[in-house]
């Protein structure tokens, strides 16, 4: 996901030269309208730049077993942990969706539209 959000920067930068828009309001009749502008050279690293950090937060979560800690919130479910149960695996699963597309998939997500937008 990393090196996929530095060559979504590289093609944004390349594909939409100067300045873009990056905040949009609302007009009365429902249209859009640009009211916040930022360098190209500068919106896509920012975007690269969190996504390593969001990217280093979920290695952080894993290293430290957040699973153990989010099992012990009752004594059923840290029983069932021992166990490897079909609970725990489940609770797994989730959590393991929830970093991917929370941490690793939202960034190259807002790049592309981005860069589709401008």
């Amino acid at each position: 996901m990393f090196w996929l959000s530095a060559a979504l920067a590289i093609w944004g930068i390349l594909a939409c030269p100067g300045r873009m828009a990056v905040h949009w309001r609302t007009l009365s009749n429902g249209n859009l309208q640009a009211d916040g502008w930022l360098p190209s050279w500068v919106f896509f690293p920012l975007f690269v730049g969190i996504e390593f950090l969001s990217l280093e937060l979920w290695n952080n979560f894993e290293q430290t077993g957040y699973y153990r800690h989010w099992g012990e919130i009752g004594a059923s479910v840290t029983r069932s942990m021992n166990f490897c149960s079909p609970t725990v695996r489940l609770w797994k699963f989730v959590l393991d969706l929830l970093f991917f597309f929370g941490f690793g998939f939202v960034i190259p997500c807002a790049e592309m539209m981005a860069i589709l937008i401008n």
